[in-house]
């Protein structure tokens, strides 16, 4: 097992940087946004989840209700390991984005359309940082003190 594959080290402290004070505005972007963006598909998994389960309790049309907690369940797994920096689920999380996006414009649904929208471009904007980070040859776990 290579050691920067192991998941329970301890972060490394920032390598010396040429540009010390740009990079690590960017190492804290990243961390911020990566954690917002996480909270926000675990939160939006635990609303589709809820308002699934309450439809199936109160047995109100049960095809059209497991489909909300299917989803819940994939941004559920996607929204975890989002908040533990792994960039395969920012890249699945931009997968479930764009069909939303797209059906969203097929049914002229507006509310639809915004909210992956914006959750679509956040994320576009925190695999963007987490590259120019890769590039500089920082770790994404990397520590700030």
């Amino acid at each position: 097992m290579i050691e920067s594959e192991n998941p329970y080290q301890s972060p490394k402290p920032v390598p010396d940087l040429a540009e010390p004070a740009r990079e690590l505005a960017t190492l804290r972007k990243l961390q911020q946004e990566i954690r917002a963006l996480g909270a926000f598909w675990i939160i939006g998994a635990a609303v589709c989840i809820f308002a699934s389960g309450r439809a199936i309790y109160l047995q109100q049309a049960m095809q059209n209700q497991v489909i909300p907690g299917v989803l819940g369940l994939v941004f559920l797994v996607v929204g975890v390991p989002t908040l533990f920096k792994q960039k395969w689920a920012l890249y699945c999380g931009l997968v479930l984005c764009v069909p939303a996006v797209v059906l969203s414009i097929i049914n002229i649904n507006a509310c639809g359309l915004i909210i992956p929208g914006l959750v679509g471009l956040q994320t576009v904007r925190v695999t963007r940082y987490a590259r120019q980070l890769q590039k500089s040859g920082i770790d994404l776990h990397a520590s700030l003190n």
